[in-house]
């Protein structure tokens, strides 16, 4: 039996011996994450990870803490955890199904303390663990299909390919989006390059192997680490990691996101602090994603010009403010979507935001689902994804009946204001009224407090018959 399959028999084994979804609905996540160092190296050889991972978790809770929960790809395995004395810690792991999503598993471990945490204190642990990645692709995440290749190899929260505090609950992790540093060391082939959006700040090559070492620029909330033949340009604070044929392309990304970044710069200010970061190529339909400082950017946008949009989405995120909902709507992604396709109209002279918004007005007017929960409840109910539609007609409308000059003052004002700490939705609200010179009161309270915009839509079923609805 080929190693390949001994891996996906593997993976099959696991989901039969799957303990059924639990219910961790009287649990809370009290703990947060400060700080990751992690060690790893990739063994293509077996298609494994062999890895150390140090974390230091805070108590911000009144509660003494004596159990910490993580999550773990289902096919690492735990070794060893101890204390930051390297004393022995109990733990225990298994296989489990997310409560709220049956096919998605995890390695759920717990960890038993003899000495609590107890509120404002800290504790470090260290994790020794090891195994095979084989993405998330039967759950329905299609994009999620990471595994060990020396092809192209991702390590990244989507595949849950490093410990991270949580319960096999969406609703639960929901609360608990955390920002934290990290200082992390991966030792690659020396034929292949680690690329990450943090400061290199070593790399030691001995024995045919290369040891790269990453530190976090600003307070992240994920760690990506790409992995590949990667080529490299740079200009200014701009680092973009493409793959060998696309080296033509990467400079036209490179022009593209100095113009973006200007154009943005105009409308919502200057970034915060450092202006750094990295775009990570990889493959087509393996998920962009952006963060603090970097965007890995699927390959299309590289290949062709068409797909700029994407490029201008990822960067848009640059300007967002930390949620403070306890279940973020992630309103975010609608914003950003409207500002892909109004960039592109700028940028390139498309004509792509009415045609698009119109096109996602038709798909909630022609379906049942965006009227059973309200956008402010979206994170509550596990639905976020609907924002990518509903927020991009909802800021469209926006943009339209208060005018660009407002609209673009609103996102700089929100920006300046809470970018260095996080905002509510409810803040976000308050802060549009208090700057915009119409009332928008029954704009909010059908777009974001109620779903009573799909019945708005079902009469007025184009963006320029919704704004002149809303301008009235």
């Amino acid at each position: 039996m080929s190693d390949k399959k001994v891996l996906y028999f593997i993976s099959f084994f696991s989901f039969i011996i799957t303990i059924s979804a639990q219910n961790y609905n009287a649990k809370n996540l009290n703990l947060k994450t400060s700080n990751y160092v992690i060690h790893t190296t990739v063994d293509y050889n077996n298609q494994k990870l062999n890895s150390t991972c140090e974390l230091t978790l805070t108590n911000p809770s009144n509660e003494t803490i004596s159990t910490i929960p993580l999550l773990l790809y289902r096919l690492l395995k735990v070794n060893s955890i101890t204390d930051e004395n390297g004393n022995p810690l109990s733990f225990t792991q298994r296989i489990v199904a997310f409560n709220d999503w049956e096919v998605y598993q995890v390695n759920f471990i717990e960890i038993n303390l003899d000495n609590p945490i107890r509120k404002n204190d800290y504790k470090k642990i260290t994790i020794n663990y090891s195994g095979h990645l084989l993405g998330y692709t039967e759950t329905g995440m299609s994009y999620v299909k990471d595994n060990i290749s020396p092809e192209f190899t991702i390590l990244r929260p989507d595949c849950n390919a490093y410990p991270s505090l949580g319960y096999p609950s969406f609703k639960i992790n929901g609360t608990a989006l955390e920002h934290f540093n990290y200082t992390v060391h991966v030792t690659v082939p020396d034929s292949l390059v680690v690329a990450n959006g943090g400061k290199l700040i070593a790399k030691t090559e001995v024995n045919g192997l290369a040891t790269y070492s990453y530190k976090n620029i600003k307070p992240a909330w994920r760690i990506d680490l790409a992995i590949a033949n990667y080529k490299i340009i740079q200009d200014g604070d701009i680092k973009i990691f493409h793959f060998p044929q696309d080296a033509n392309n990467a400079q036209r990304i490179l022009k593209a996101t100095h113009q973006t970044i200007d154009l943005y710069s105009q409308w919502f200010g200057k970034l915060n602090n450092s202006a750094k970061f990295s775009i990570i190529e990889i493959p087509d339909n393996w998920g962009s994603q952006a963060d603090v400082t970097s965007i890995i950017q699927a390959a299309a946008a590289f290949k062709n010009s068409e797909h700029h949009y994407e490029l201008y989405h990822e960067i848009s995120h640059l300007w967002n403010v930390k949620s403070k909902d306890d279940y973020s709507p992630r309103w975010n992604e609608g914003l950003a979507m409207f500002l892909q396709y109004l960039t592109a109209d700028i940028l390139e002279e498309k004509h792509l935001l009415h045609e698009k918004t119109n096109a996602y007005i038709s798909r909630i007017k022609d379906s049942e689902k965006y009227k059973k929960v309200a956008l402010i409840d979206y994170g509550k109910e596990g639905v976020s994804g609907y924002s990518y539609t509903t927020g991009m007609v909802m800021f469209h409308v926006l943009y339209n009946i208060v005018g660009a000059d407002e609209f673009n003052s609103l996102i700089k004002k929100y920006y300046e204001k809470y970018t260095n700490t996080s905002a509510t939705t409810i803040e976000f609200m308050n802060l549009a009224n208090d700057l915009t010179s119409i009332d928008l009161t029954t704009f909010f309270k059908d777009w974001i407090y109620t779903s009573h915009y799909v019945e708005v839509i079902k009469n007025y079923a184009s963006i320029d018959r919704l704004s002149n609805y809303y301008s009235k």
